[in-house]
């Protein structure tokens, strides 16, 4: 049991809990919560071909999770946020990264159930190519390589990841992920064409049916949801060397998803979002491209006063979250990070 578990237990025991859920309903909280999710699934899947850190929660966790939101918060987007949503008692906005299709099938009926608007932060490449996001690529090459080991080019320090079994392939999938999100653009590109030649390749409706289209980003206008950015392809946007490409993935990426949605874009979600990688220089390029706020992926809570609209962080209900480390995590964010 790890310290978090813990501490969560204590707090349910002790019924602090049910307390701090009673009396948020009856004050006014100092901060703006922002809930990060990626994937809603029927059921976990016990052998998935592709990354299962991003399967966030079953639809009956996330049911339940938007019943407690819906109860003790005032949903709201990033535009209502930019129209006075900080005068809201208790504001929480609830966002979804990347553009999975299930976003639209599973997580969609749930929200309009309990009334609750999102953000869906989608990848506007993905949804025009209809490929394997990097991160699921990885994990498929990973499960399926023709050998019993992958050589990675110099780019990622020509190591040999041995993948002869789900151990293996377990941890070979974790490195991977470790180097591709601490290389550039170019040379996590050239990691994927080693693993693509050394396994054998997703069959095409894997990545057909993956991602939404944009015919379920307008389905989501139409019901209330908000449309933001997550770039064009989904790099890491301080090692993004050249203003032309940067500006692809900026301003490029929030034209096609205002042109494909018909809805205005102001929110954009930095792919990994780290805290320290968003310097400067690169908030001010996120702000001459057009948008007001911009979301890390970092834990964290946003004061009324004094919060940077270009580094939002957000609480990250994902894999590992069960409902009572959720509430902890929305009560006492301080407390509980993880």
């Amino acid at each position: 049991m790890t310290r978090t578990d813990a501490l969560c237990r204590l707090l349910k025991a002790g019924g602090v809990l049910a307390a701090g859920a009673w009396g948020l309903r009856r004050r006014a909280l100092p901060r703006l919560t922002i809930l990060a999710y990626h994937r809603v699934v029927e059921r976990r899947p016990r052998d998935y071909p592709l990354d299962s850190g991003v399967l966030s929660c079953t639809r009956a966790e996330f049911e339940r999770e938007m019943e407690f939101v819906a109860r003790h918060f005032e949903p709201l987007t990033f535009a209502d946020l930019a129209a006075g949503g900080w005068e809201r008692r208790r504001p929480l906005i609830v966002t979804f990264d990347d553009g999975y299709k299930d976003n639209h099938d599973l997580a969609l009926p749930v929200l309009r159930r309990y009334g609750v608007p999102a953000t869906f932060f989608v990848t506007s490449g993905y949804l025009d190519e209809r490929i394997l996001p990097w991160w699921d690529e990885a994990a498929w090459r990973v499960r399926h390589a023709r050998a019993g080991a992958l050589r990675l080019g110099p780019e990622a320090g020509g190591e040999t990841l041995p993948v002869a079994g789900p151990e293996q392939q377990r941890q070979a999938q974790q490195r991977l992920l470790r180097l591709a999100k601490a290389l550039p653009d170019e040379a996590r590109r050239r990691l994927l064409e080693d693993l693509r030649a050394q396994s054998d390749p997703p069959p095409r409706a894997l990545a057909e049916g993956l991602m939404m289209t944009w015919d379920d980003v307008r389905r989501l206008v139409a019901a209330g949801m908000e449309i933001g950015s997550h770039t064009q392809s989904h790099p890491l946007l301080e090692r993004v060397a050249e203003a032309a490409a940067l500006d692809a993935e900026l301003a490029g990426a929030r034209r096609r998803i205002e042109e494909q949605s018909g809805a205005a874009v102001m929110a954009l979600a930095y792919p990994v979002g780290r805290a320290g990688a968003v310097t400067e220089a690169l908030a001010q390029r996120v702000r001459a491209a057009g948008y007001r706020y911009a979301c890390l992926y970092e834990h964290g809570v946003n004061p009324r006063r004094g919060f940077d609209p270009y580094r939002l962080r957000r609480i990250q209900a994902e894999v590992g979250t069960d409902f009572d480390r959720f509430r902890a995590k929305v009560l006492f964010p301080r407390w509980v990070r993880y």
